[in-house]
């Protein structure tokens, strides 16, 4: 039976509420800065709410201390009948003391099915965690347990007792633990082997111990426990910003393979001191995952280098199974054999359908790059394909290779940020744009390259051959590109015949009024489009520029929704009537959007344009800012 919620996010309206009309109750004082007599209020309040089934109690960042969580301790006392409880506490100042009088009353709700309770930022120590470990190995009906640690001084002898709790509630099916930025070593993680050796029924773990002091010891003995999870479905592991090596990750690795029912996996493992053997024995351990569909790995931040995402790519060639795959491995610096083995490991991947690489400050240079991308563009089945490759010394013989990848893969988003891609790299980016018939979206960024006005002509012209895609976002922020080019650019998009939705970011460039009003005229073209953004920010656009902007986007036949932007230009009253008077007289948009301020725009006509040329019954959303 599905209950009723009523949820108050003001403690008066709850105090003159009718105690007998709610059975599920969720109270929002979150960020609310309430008194201890306001706490000493809403416990008396809840005494009267002896039936509650579900209760979800959200009192974060407020100054409760020892007595507050006393108050409310002795009201979640009566409340025998509580199957789901959620008590959000993070960031007060309840302390040791408050905590145990919390697990008092917790030890009367026999009953709990779920508990979600988060203390982090609460100054727990000791006698608390105590008392808490008390409350959970007594209260062994939990089938979902959710508990939050984070940012206390919890130590290894703190976690060892927490899992000796934890291992008396074995008819757990989920658990998610969060010990995030406490104090725990490896000693400590000894003691989850006991847990999951106990708790046979978990299907979905979570683990946040990102910022601790776990090293090679703690990263095996997490392995190992996990060995034992033979049920265990969904698997997230947060261990991020620790010391841990290449045995460790190994390790790690070995303990994954066992969990032979995984299908969902999660692990983060950026910033620790994992070298080149680490990915081999982690990726040779996740490809005996065999039932394994969906796979986000973090190694950013790493020593594994050019061997290391080699052996990488080599070990994730037998992932076989794997339908949707994350890998972050910015910030690790290699070249042409790491990309190569890679790209060739996840050309093995065949049924691949969702792909994300984040290869940021990897400084992987042309050959890199383009090794990368020739081994992939084998990757025949992918359906969506993210590739960040900012800030990686990309030059025109890396960006010429890159576009093979578009042959893979019917949606497309590439980044090419901070590159040094000019002019030629960016007219041989898609040089067989016209095969690649697959592809229906394209987002490319290549803001702050030097790709001038010879390289937007050279992208408009291989984008021109583009007759199937439907949605294009583009990014040439500060990209050295002249009013003439921009419009070569809108030309080549107005051969897109199926393109319906347009996102062109100009912004910081050197577009004068002939090339906003050419822009206008070329995408007039785009007899299909529909949706249509664009920022022009920081340009050399005065009045001429915009009617002739908005004369010619008016002529879109099918365009319904209109974002531009403006801001920061060297707009006049002029220039802000000639775009107006364009827009007054269409009935095709509905939605439009434009953003005029920080301009030279005086107030009685911002007025004027707002009441007399912008504002039409045919609008059925607008945004004018001025």
């Amino acid at each position: 039976m599905i209950l009723k919620k009523t949820k108050f996010i003001e403690l008066k309206d709850f105090l003159n509420s009718s105690p007998s009309s709610h059975s599920y109750l969720d109270i929002d004082l979150s960020y609310s800065n309430i008194s201890e007599q306001d706490v000493s209020a809403l416990g008396l309040a809840l005494l009267n709410y002896t039936n509650l089934s579900n209760l979800v109690l959200q009192l974060v960042y407020n100054q409760i201390g020892p007595h507050g969580a006393q108050t409310i301790g002795i009201a979640l006392a009566k409340c025998t009948s509580l199957s789901n409880l959620e008590l959000y506490l993070e960031r007060n100042q309840i302390g040791d003391e408050g905590t145990l009088h919390l697990c008092s009353a917790l030890a009367n709700c026999s009953n709990l099915l779920k508990l979600k309770l988060s203390l982090d930022e609460n100054e727990i120590v000791g006698e608390g965690l105590s008392g808490l470990c008390s409350v959970l190995a007594n209260n062994t009906n939990l089938l979902n347990l959710e508990l939050s640690l984070d940012e206390n001084q919890i130590v290894d002898q703190g976690l060892s007792y927490l899992c000796s709790a934890l291992a008396n509630c074995t008819k757990l099916l989920k658990l998610q633990l969060s010990l995030k930025q406490n104090l725990i070593g490896d000693i400590g993680l000894q003691g989850l082997s006991f847990v999951f050796e106990k708790c046979t029924n978990l299907q979905n773990l979570i683990l946040y111990l990102n910022q601790n002091e776990i090293c090679d010891e703690g990263a095996s003995a997490l392995g190992s426990a996990l060995g034992k999870c033979n049920k265990i479905q969904n698997l997230q592991l947060f261990l991020e910003s620790n010391q841990i090596c290449d045995e460790g990750a190994i390790n790690l690795g070995s303990g994954l393979a066992k969990c032979c029912n995984i299908q969902n996996l999660t692990l983060n493992l950026s910033y620790n001191q994992i070298e080149y053997e680490g990915p081999s024995g982690l990726g040779s351990g996740l490809a005996k995952c065999y039932n394994m569909q969906n796979l986000t790995l973090n190694l950013s931040g790493n020593l594994i280098g050019d061997e290391g995402v080699s052996l990488l790519g080599s070990a994730l060639k037998n992932c076989t199974n794997l339908c949707n795959f994350k890998l972050n491995i910015s910030s690790i610096q290699f070249g042409e054999q790491g990309g190569l083995g890679l790209g060739s490991g996840l050309a093995n991947c065949i049924n691949l359908k969702d792909l994300e690489l984040n290869l940021r400050l990897c400084y992987i240079g042309d050959e890199g790059a383009s090794a990368l991308c020739s081994s992939m563009a084998k990757c025949s089945n992918i359906s969506t394909l993210l590739l960040d490759l900012s800030y990686n010394k990309i030059g025109a013989q890396g960006a010429s290779g890159l576009g093979h990848i578009a042959s893979c893969t019917q949606k497309l988003i590439l980044y090419l940020s901070g590159n040094q891609i000019d002019a030629q790299g960016a007219s041989n980016l898609f040089p067989d744009l016209k095969k690649y018939t697959n592809l229906l979206e394209l987002n490319l960024d290549l803001s702050d390259n030097q790709i001038g006005d010879q390289g937007t002509q050279g992208l408009g012209s291989a984008l021109a051959n583009c007759s199937s895609i439907t949605k294009i976002n583009i990014f040439l922020r500060n990209s050295q590109i002249g009013g003439q080019c921009a419009s070569a650019l809108g030309f080549g998009l107005g051969s897109c015949i199926n393109l319906q939705n347009l996102y062109l970011q100009f912004f910081q460039n050197q577009i004068d009024d002939q090339g906003a009003a050419s822009l206008g005229s070329s995408l007039a073209n785009c007899i299909n489009l529909s949706i249509l953004g664009l920022d022009l920010r920081k340009n050399q656009i005065f009045s001429a520029g915009l009617s002739g902007l908005g004369l010619g986007l008016v002529k879109c036949v099918k365009l319904s929704k209109l974002t531009i932007n403006l801001r920061y230009s060297l707009i006049n009253d002029d220039g802000a009537l000639a775009l107006a008077s364009a827009f007054a007289s269409d009935n095709k948009i509905k939605i439009l959007n434009i953003f005029m301020d920080h301009n030279d725009i005086s107030d009685p006509l911002k007025l004027k344009i707002k009441n007399k040329y912008l504002k039409s019954k045919r609008l059925i959303d607008e945004n004018i800012i001025l």
